[in-house]
C-alpha cells in the first residue's frame, strides 16, 4: 500500500531469495494496495507496464488525495 511496506516486502524477499534486477512492473489496475509500493521495486531501467485506461482510473478513485 505503500514505499515503506513495500521496502520491507522487497529486502525480505531478497534475503531469501537474492537480489535480481527488477526488468518490468506491471499494473493491472489502479487499486492503491497493488501501485501504492511499486516505487520501493522501481530501478534504473525498470519498464512499467499499464493499460489506457490506468492513469483515467487512478485519478477518478483517488482525485481527492491530489
Amino acid at each position: 500500500m505503500n514505499p515503506e511496506r513495500a521496502a520491507r516486502v522487497r529486502r525480505d524477499l531478497e534475503a531469501v531469495a537474492g537480489k535480481a534486477f527488477i526488468h518490468s512492473i506491471i499494473y493491472t489496475h489502479s487499486h492503491v494496495d497493488h501501485v501504492g509500493g511499486a516505487e520501493a521495486w522501481k530501478e534504473e531501467g525498470t519498464k512499467i507496464w499499464g493499460t489506457d485506461a490506468l492513469t483515467e482510473h487512478y485519478f477518478k478513485q483517488y482525485g481527492a488525495f491530489r
